[in-house]
């Protein structure tokens, strides 16, 4: 019995022959098909010419194996021949313009595939005579489909596939002609800046950078080498493909800090935007605000340049077109965080498609304001604020009051934050336009209306028992806004016409409120310092105001008849005059004899440096009070006459602080009281023995001498600036008037006799001498033009008539 096991090589190969030699029995003449020579080989379906049948029984010899796959025609196994897979697989990695060249070249592509396909893997054996195929004339090639790769023709980058063997030294050739003449990245990167920083434009090394800024002027050579330090090196530039040098990782880190402020802040950006609800954009300027008032939200703020495009964002939904009161609080809120720094704010008025100063004017005019009637919800409803709005108001108005910009005790309104801004702001950046002109004087005006619409005393009276909040602040911001465009200080408008109108406004309003809303506010805050109820954080702002209000009293009556004959006409002028001497001379020789007499003690460096500065700016106040008030009394005896005898007749008490309501007009004090002309000359007195110095050589042993000893140069000049005023004083109201030349000299200190003048005649002669120094020190001052010229002429005038007084 034959073994159940078999031999499966054996049994193999029997298999196949029979296999091969079925089909080729089965299959008809016309439809075999045959493997074409190597040189013949093409991947399209061609019908070729069957080959001749073998006899069956015919005994084969062995055949060389390696050339099987020429030999033997492809069984109908749906396996794919390996030349049309190996050509298909080539074909996916060709570019366009490899199939634009192999259309052309058919045959030598084929055959190029054919040899590669060919395997030597097998070991040979002697072929049959009979077994091989007779040469055929390869079939006319077809124009050959144009296919895509499996990305198009983005995949330009490909590396061309050769079609030939031919072909392989060409591709080489241009390949190495392409990495030839291609731009390396290295030269791509220093021409691109790749490794610079983006913070700065000129990279060390850079031919473009300079070494200063080009309106700074190159130092001299003898002052280069001056300064306390060493130059620092330019640091050598690296290498190509190196990183920035280390300094830069600060620059990085900033720069990364920035980009991740801005992508954190860039929904409040997109609440702004103007097609969003208006309650999304009151919230989101709300919330800027708001985080604004922190310094480290602030600084990043600065660094990622987020003020500038937020400010006009807010203008494009809808701030500052007085279309929604809320969000015109928000924008002045705004603007007055920025202008905690003067630099910021100027960048911001600066940028030419924000029109800053006409949006700030724009809501300065608008009125009533929100924020100052918050308390009645009746006005707040004519308004049109809905019970949401007007929880939305009081939110704003408590992260104002909160945001330190402003004293505790001064009430948050628009004007005040605008104001603010005016101010901070270059002068030259406003322009002196008629509406600018009209809205200032308005706004003061409002301000000033509680003190007008009733007596002054009646309202003293009432102030006591009820605060009428008179907004000092915003008072002072806008008295000195004025004080600057008197002066000339602002931008010229465009329209020659604005000129006149603005002189025209100024003039009606001196005739209808301006003159006695400015002496009333200024009797006001005597009163309002003089009660122990006063706010201390606003002492400073006090006094600031009533300084701001004497400097524009004598800008406005100096050389102008109308204006000093306005003022005079006040029952309050000359008594708020001669207090304000009396009270800048307190001030200043006050302070002075404490620095004189006082006993150091053992304090904090704080609380020393805190009430030294405090000491400076009092006394500092003092002379200005004192020259400005000396300065009103001067323009007036100049341009009336009438003015040299009622200075010898009104009398008022040294210590009268306005106490009693009485006082308010004449001084009703039971001290003794004294005539202006015997304050002046209290003055004098007083002011004369400071020049007296010891005859002892004084060496500074320390840093606190050295700065004693200038602090007392200071005020030696300051004694003889106001001396030689006071001589010229005394000259204005002693010419043409013999009662008050008795009185005056009378008043004079005794001198000692000095050269052929003697008595009288000395006390002459020293004010002669104090009154040509007043000359000496005005030419000096700087002033040119026709104003210079006429006060010269003055001070010639007086000097002249002192000459002749000294030799009567």
């Amino acid at each position: 019995m034959p073994s159940a096991s078999y031999n499966p090589r054996t049994y193999g190969r029997k298999s196949l022959k029979r296999n091969l030699e079925y089909t080729r029995e089965s299959t008809p003449e016309g439809k075999r098909r045959k493997l074409a020579p190597a040189e013949e080989v093409s991947t399209d379906v061609e019908e070729d010419e069957p080959t001749p049948p073998r006899a069956r029984n015919t005994r084969v010899a062995a055949r060389d194996l390696s050339q099987i796959f020429d030999q033997l025609s492809p069984s109908p196994s749906p396996t794919k021949s390996p030349a049309k897979l190996k050509e298909r697989m080539l074909s996916r990695s060709r570019t366009e313009s490899s199939f634009a060249s192999g259309s052309g070249s058919k045959s030598s592509s084929t055959s190029s595939i054919g040899a590669l396909s060919r395997t030597t893997s097998l070991s040979q054996l002697p072929a049959s005579p009979g077994s091989r195929p007779e040469a055929k004339p390869s079939p006319v090639p077809r124009p050959k489909p144009v296919g895509r790769t499996y990305a198009g023709p983005s995949r330009s980058f490909l590396v061309p596939i050769p079609v030939s063997t031919a072909t392989m030294g060409q591709l080489h050739e241009e390949l190495d002609d392409e990495f030839a003449a291609r731009e390396s990245y290295t030269s791509i990167r220093r021409r691109w800046g790749v490794d610079n920083s983006e913070d700065d434009p000129y990279p060390y090394g850079s031919p473009t950078r300079s070494g200063s800024n080009a309106s700074t002027p190159a130092p001299s050579p003898s002052k280069s080498g001056k300064g306390k330090g060493k130059a620092r090196p330019e640091p050598t530039p690296l290498a190509n493909g190196m990183m920035n040098p280390l300094k830069s990782i600060t620059e990085l880190r900033n720069q990364g800090e920035s980009r991740r402020f801005l992508d954190e802040v860039g929904y409040l950006w997109e609440g702004l935007d103007k097609s969003c609800a208006v309650g999304l954009r009151r919230a989101s300027a709300l919330e800027i605000t708001t985080k604004l008032c922190e310094s480290e939200f602030a600084r990043k703020a600065k660094a990622a340049d987020f003020i500038g495009p937020t400010w006009e964002l807010l203008l494009s939904a809808g701030a500052g077109q007085d279309e929604d009161k809320l969000l015109d609080i928000l924008s002045v809120f705004f603007a007055a965080l920025v202008s905690r720094e003067a630099a910021s704010l100027s960048d911001l008025a600066d940028r030419p498609s924000s029109s800053f100063t006409s949006t700030l004017f724009t809501i300065l005019k608008s009125s009533p304001d929100p924020l100052t009637c918050i308390s009645d919800p009746v006005q707040l409803r004519k308004l049109g604020l809905s019970k949401k709005d007007q929880n939305l108001l009081t939110t704003i108005h408590t992260a104002i009051s909160s945001s330190a910009l402003f004293p505790p005790s001064t009430p948050p309104s628009s004007a005040l934050m605008v104001s603010r801004c005016l101010v901070a702001l270059p002068p030259a950046s406003l322009y002196s336009t008629s509406e600018n002109i009209q809205t200032l004087l308005a706004t003061l005006r409002t301000h000033l209306s509680p003190l007008l619409a009733s007596p002054l005393s009646t309202f003293i009276t009432t102030s006591a028992y009820n605060d009428p909040q008179i907004a000092f602040t915003c008072l002072y911001n806008i008295l000195s806004l004025l004080d600057s465009y008197l002066v000339g200080a602002w931008g010229e408008s465009l329209d020659d016409d604005d000129a006149a109108r603005n002189q025209s406004q100024v003039d009606d309003a001196r005739e209808e409120w301006l003159l006695d809303g400015l002496v009333a506010l200024t009797v006001y805050i005597e009163v309002a310092n003089s009660r122990p109820s006063a706010a201390k954080d606003l002492s400073k702002t006090r006094r600031q105001c009533a300084l701001i209000i004497l400097r524009l009293i004598v800008r406005l009556t100096h050389s102008d008849q109308t204006w000093c004959a306005q003022l005079t006409k006040s029952e309050f002028c000359f008594g708020l005059i001669l207090r304000a001497i009396l009270r800048g001379h307190s001030m200043r020789l006050g302070q002075r004899m404490v620095k004189d007499n006082g006993v150091k003690k053992e304090e904090d460096d704080s609380d020393i440096e805190e009430v030294e500065s405090g000491d400076k700016s009092i006394s500092d106040d003092g002379l200005d009070t004192l020259c400005l008030a000396l300065g009103v009394l001067t323009n007036l005896i100049q341009l009336d006459e009438e003015v040299k005898d009622t200075l010898r007749e009104i009398y008022i008490s040294p210590q009268c602080n306005l106490t009693k309501i009485s006082c308010l007009a004449s001084c009703q004090c039971p001290q003794k009281q004294l005539s202006a002309l015997e304050i002046v000359g209290r003055v004098y007195k007083e002011l004369l023995p400071t020049l007296e110095a010891p005859e002892v050589k004084h060496e500074p042993e320390s840093e606190n001498d050295n700065g004693i000893a200038e602090a007392d140069i200071v005020a030696a000049g300051e004694v003889r600036l106001l001396l030689s005023h006071l001589s010229l004083l005394f000259g204005l109201l002693m010419q043409d008037n013999e009662a008050n030349q008795r009185v005056v000299i009378d008043l004079l200190p005794p001198t000692a006799s000095s050269g052929r003048y003697r008595g009288d005649a000395a006390k002459v002669d020293v004010l002669l001498g104090q009154a040509r120094e007043f000359g000496y020190i005005y030419h000096e001052a700087g002033v040119e033009g026709d104003e210079k010229e006429s006060e010269m002429e003055s001070v010639r005038r007086i000097v002249k008539f002192l000459e002749g007084l000294r030799e009567r």
